[in-house]
């Protein structure tokens, strides 16, 4: 099975809206993906990379308004 980031995005929003105590945990996967961003060659700019940062933009947006 295969999802997209926008899919993954939505769940997130809808587990911290139903278990805000899971803010946290959620903030702290955000900063790992973000980090990973780091350790990724510039030479793949739409790979794991591109998929890091839009991963923890979209998780860094959860709970917000």
């Amino acid at each position: 099975d295969s999802v997209t980031l926008g899919w993954l995005a939505e769940r997130l929003r809808e587990f911290v809206d139903l278990s805000p105590e899971s803010e946290s945990a959620v903030d702290r996967l955000a900063t790992w993906l973000a980090r990973l961003d780091d350790d990724v060659d510039d030479d793949d700019p739409d790979g794991v990379a591109g998929a890091a940062a839009h991963a923890a933009g979209a998780a860094g947006d959860i709970g917000g308004e």
